[in-house]
């Protein structure tokens, strides 16, 4: 087990943003970093990866509350053998909850000074997964973000002529083919195990006839923390049909080009 870190931060305070101050690891690498909470946007998540040949992570992070002077630090802990550990300055301004073994989990709220919490935002503090933001975080950082791919050929007298590919995230399966004149081609990138999702990129040669003309090129990707993207350049003869921006990527490329 690496001893991976996952919190998230919720402010229910109206009216206030938690400004990153400045965060570090002792252990670990970020691979999300902290960012201010509003409480008008939602929570937001950092994660802090194990890394090396050390087995846990550990780091802080300190927010300030708006223009004011206040400032409250979050430190946290990780470790094999040992029980977690998250800690915050002004513990009672706070609802803190979170597992104790295994990688940690932790969900905290702001309540600002002398606010209890309503029942609405009240979490089970016998586990981490009963509480309303955390699940939805979570599910959302781990669930499949595999992207499949359609390429369809609408030019009368070219054909896409595979020539290369990347994966830049993610595993084929299967790979990208010719597109002949009217047809079709569909691929996949899968989603590894791990944390980055699927991005990649394919390029074709474009035949008419026996003669190539030029090479194109498509590019999209699933990431585990933003929007679904796909990329193509409108001037090579390419039409992006509409794609879904969360969850696994299903996406349509159309070449038009009549030339």
């Amino acid at each position: 087990m690496p001893y991976n870190t996952i919190i998230t931060i919720d402010n229910v305070t109206e009216n206030t943003t938690l400004q990153v101050v400045s965060f570090d690891s002792t252990q670990g690498d970020y691979f999300i970093t902290p960012a201010d909470v509003n409480s008008s946007v939602g929570p937001k998540t950092f994660m802090l990866m194990s890394s090396g040949a050390a087995v846990g992570t550990q780091g802080f992070v300190e927010y300030r509350l708006g223009d004011s002077k206040t400032t409250y630090t979050l430190t946290f802990g990780c470790h094999m053998g040992q029980e977690n550990k998250v800690q915050i300055t002004n513990s009672d301004e706070w609802k803190v909850d979170y597992n104790k073994t295994g990688d940690l989990t932790a969900v905290l709220i702001y309540l600002g000074c002398g606010r209890d919490v309503p029942d609405s935002e009240t979490k089970d503090s016998s586990t981490v997964a009963s509480a309303p933001t955390a699940p939805a975080a979570l599910n959302d950082l781990f669930m499949d973000r595999t992207s499949t791919i359609t390429v369809l050929n609408k030019s009368p007298n070219a054909t896409l002529l595979f020539d290369s590919h990347d994966n830049v995230h993610g595993k084929w399966d299967p790979a990208a083919g010719n597109v002949l004149s009217g047809g079709s081609n569909t691929f996949r990138l899968s989603d590894k195990t791990g944390f980055y999702g699927s991005e990649g990129w394919v390029k074709y040669r474009v035949l008419v006839g026996s003669q190539p003309v030029k090479t194109v090129t498509i590019s999209f990707a699933c990431p585990t923390v933003a929007d679904n993207w796909m990329t193509a350049d409108a001037s090579d003869g390419w039409k992006i049909n509409n794609y879904n921006k969360n969850g696994a990527l299903f996406g349509t490329f159309e070449y038009v080009h009549q030339g």
